[in-house]
């Protein structure tokens, strides 16, 4: 079973936008309440919920449980759940971000680029992801997370299966408004 932690504000009465977290772990690691160097991670999210949202840490599942294209279906069934329990959780169904980590920011990105229209979130913030899986699998040959994920034979991984993943071939003039962070520290 997956699930979600949810943080809201204490006696808010009207309804938040949301932001679902997700998390990172090279797709096969980690969970809903690990984020980056942050020691507490739920106290981050508990801080953003007290700024006036309510945030979705979801659960996906890891590349050793299912391959791509499972995590996105995972984070589609979630905002299914969110948009339909909305007025029960104190959810603006109209106003839904999505922020991922790492491998997260990889699903998060992939879906806000090449969402249903009735179904896209309205913004992205993606940390440190990756957007292009033909690029990073040429940068890092001996990396085999990529591979685990795509279920990709032993002699790698097909370009038509690192296309259907990247985020960055899915881009369109219809993609919510993002933001992408990078660094080298």
């Amino acid at each position: 079973p997956l699930r979600l932690d949810l943080y809201r504000a204490v006696g808010a009465s009207a309804p938040r936008p949301l932001l679902v977290f997700l998390h990172g772990g090279g797709w096969a690691h980690a969970n809903p309440r690990v984020g980056a160097g942050f020691a507490n991670f739920p106290a981050i999210l508990a801080y953003v919920a007290r700024r006036g949202y309510a945030v979705a840490a979801i659960s996906i599942r890891l590349s050793g449980e299912a391959p791509f294209p499972a995590p996105v279906a995972d984070l589609q069934e979630a905002l299914r759940f969110l948009r339909e329990n909305a007025p029960r959780l104190g959810i603006d169904p109209r106003r839904i971000a999505l922020w991922g980590m790492s491998s997260g920011a990889q699903v998060a990105a992939l879906e806000a680029a090449s969402c249903r229209a009735d179904a896209c979130p309205q913004a992205l913030a993606a940390w440190f992801g990756v957007y292009d899986l033909a690029a990073y699998v040429a940068e890092n040959p001996r990396a085999r997370s990529v591979q685990e994920y795509l279920r990709c034979p032993a002699e790698g991984c097909p370009d038509v299966a690192l296309a259907a993943a990247s985020p960055v071939q899915h881009v369109s003039a219809g993609a919510p408004r993002t933001l992408l962070l990078h660094g080298v520290a």
